[in-house]
């Protein structure tokens, strides 16, 4: 089931990830910054904070543990923050993150040992602070995550190099470069998951900017660019209100680094095209971490809408992604998707891996009509909750659209799918279909909805001895091999599952669902419970999957059933 948050869509950013830096080199000067660009909110001082684990920060006495987690308050307009340096204040360079821009920016590009590969750098004050002499100033606690580039390693022998880029005069030409992101250390350790790849994010784009680069001296032009313009704030762009967004150069590198940035920060994932050029996919997301291939029984629930997901897909993606995208739902398995699209299961699990990594759709066991459904713990089911915020703006998209029969208020609803419903009762009360499957998309991608799966627990001491059948199967030696053993059944559970069954195939279903669902937890309304049913034959008898239901039906007093969040 979806994790306790009211917004899955929000869960997968780095939240203390605070900004983004490029420092660059040009031959016989010294590094510099080129540019940077600063979380509003962390800038301000009103950005959120959040408490660490006591194994990451120590014991911290009453006055620490306050000091640490009260955000600084916001002043009025104009007002100085003690914190703040002036000069950052004010968008000058002359200042980067509470140090001397220069000195920063020598920091930043070490000597060519420690190029070309990972460089991590924190600068932290300390836990301990009062509220008097020993206050932290703003910037106090920093983890600089990077991956500095010489450009002269990256220029291998053969590497083609266009006929526009010897236009740039050699002393213009950059050298070193890196793009530095700016974290909270006391918000994101070194080794924590999300923090350990964000050096990769920094060397897949640092590839991209080199091809371009190589190719017409993309690099060095917009470094020049950025250091020569007198109206660029200080080289310090920010998201003012005056601030025109059509006035900005898509295709520049400020504008590159911020969409980087607001990706990362918000989703965890960035598309960006270099130069307008190079499309360059960037994650914080662990390689090692492929989701297992969802099976043909369960389904592929979206966790963005269909027309964002299909603007964000690359202009050279695969036609057979973009009707994937547009045919996936929690009500249709993938098996049906397969005959329905007339494509291999294999691709279709393919594309599916590819959408769970990137955290556009989750898997799940399909929302079958007999399936109960419940409102997530912790959703906030007020009127003028965020999420009330959500579902309004989400009816007025559909109303711009098309006309919307009938209108649906929040608090009806938060009503219809309390109680733990099912989702053929619910679909009842909300019509017609259609509206009902883009709620259902809905909510299932903002987390407000888990499923009330079905458990079995084998309890044979509660056996009624008038359960049992005239007929008993013959346990012979290859199932004794087969279940009999001190972490599958035991000789006298075995004897009492033959003693409820009129035949081989009965028994075999019995003996398997008492080890691989009942004993293991495991739930009992899914795909699994439907492939164990398809897997069972005795000389060409199958048994459905309503005769196994009517089978556990009969014998509830060994296997109880309950329900609960899955």
């Amino acid at each position: 089931g979806p994790p306790p948050r009211s917004l899955i869509m929000e869960a997968h950013g780095l939240e203390a990830l605070l900004g983004i830096v490029l420092v660059a080199q040009l031959p016989s000067m010294q590094p510099q910054v080129v540019f940077k660009y600063l979380d509003p909110s962390a800038e301000d001082g009103t950005s959120r904070r959040q408490s660490q684990p006591d194994g990451d920060r120590g014991a911290l006495d009453a006055t620490d543990a306050a000091a640490d987690m009260s955000p600084l308050p916001v002043l009025p307009a104009g007002q100085a923050r003690p914190g703040l340096p002036a000069e950052e204040r004010s968008g000058s360079l002359g200042e980067c993150f509470g140090m001397p821009s220069s000195f920063f920016a020598k920091l930043m590009l070490p000597d060519e040992e420690l190029c070309n590969r990972p460089f991590y750098l924190e600068i932290d004050a300390g836990r301990r602070e009062t509220t008097t002499s020993q206050r932290h100033e703003l910037w106090s606690h920093l983890l600089f995550v990077s991956f500095p580039c010489n450009v002269a390693e990256f220029s291998r022998p053969g590497t083609f190099v266009s006929s526009e880029a010897d236009g740039i005069p050699p002393h213009q030409k950059v050298q070193r470069f890196n793009i530095v992101h700016v974290l909270g250390s006391r918000h994101a350790g070194r080794r924590k998951k999300h923090t350990s790849t964000l050096w990769q994010v920094s060397a897949h784009l640092a590839r991209a900017l080199w091809s371009e680069e190589a190719r017409v001296g993309y690099l060095s032009r917009e470094v020049q660019r950025l250091l020569d313009s007198p109206d660029s704030i200080g080289d310090v762009l920010r998201l003012d209100a005056d601030l025109d967004p059509e006035a900005l150069d898509v295709t520049g590198l400020d504008h590159l680094l911020t969409d980087a940035f607001e990706g990362i920060h918000t989703r965890g994932y960035s598309s960006l095209r270099v130069n307008g050029c190079i499309l360059c996919q960037v994650c914080i997301f662990p390689k090692h971490e492929t989701p297992a291939p969802p099976s043909a029984g369960q389904a592929l629930a979206l966790t963005c809408s269909r027309e964002e997901l299909q603007q964000e897909l690359p202009m050279d993606c695969a036609e057979i992604v973009r009707c994937i995208v547009d045919a996936v739902d929690p009500q249709t398995s993938l098996g049906t998707l397969m005959v329905r699209l007339a494509l291999p299961l294999g691709t279709l699990q393919r594309v599916a891996q590819h959408l769970v990594h990137w955290k556009k759709a989750r898997v799940v066991e399909v929302f079958t009509p007999t399936m109960r459904v419940a409102l997530a713990p912790g959703v906030d089911t007020a009127a003028e909750s965020r999420v009330a915020e959500r579902f309004a703006e989400w009816q007025q998209r559909r109303r711009i659209k098309g006309p919307l029969q009938p209108p649906l208020s929040f608090d009806d609803l938060m009503k219809h799918f309390q109680g733990g419903k099912t989702v053929q009762e619910i679909q009842e009360k909300i019509r017609p279909a259609a509206y009902f499957k883009s709620i259902l998309e809905w909510m299932i991608a903002q987390g407000l909805l888990v499923q009330l799966a079905v458990f079995y627990r084998f309890l044979p001491k509660r056996a009624s001895s008038n359960k049992s059948c005239h007929q008993t199967v013959r346990i012979d030696d290859s199932d004794l091999k087969e279940f009999c053993s001190e972490e599958l059944l035991s000789k006298d559970e075995m004897r009492l599952l033959s003693t409820r069954v009129t035949s081989k195939l009965e028994f075999t279903f019995l003996c398997r669902f008492a080890i691989e669902f009942a004993k293991a937890s495991c739930r009992a309304d899914g795909s699994r419970f439907a492939d164990l049913v398809d897997s069972i034959s005795d000389h060409g008898r199958t048994l459905s999957p309503d005769k196994a239901q009517r089978l556990l039906g009969k014998n509830e007093d060994i296997f109880v059933q309950f329900v609960c969040q899955s």
